[in-house]
C-alpha cells in the first residue's frame, strides 16, 4: 500500500475510506 507521504493526506484518506467500505461490504456479504 502507498504511504500518506506519497499522496496528499486527504486523497489517501479518501482512498482508504473506499477500501474500508469495500472490505466491509465484502465481509457483510
Amino acid at each position: 500500500m502507498m504511504t500518506a507521504n506519497e499522496n496528499s493526506p486527504a486523497r489517501d484518506a479518501g482512498l482508504w475510506h473506499q477500501i474500508r467500505n469495500a472490505m466491509q461490504r465484502k465481509a457483510t456479504h
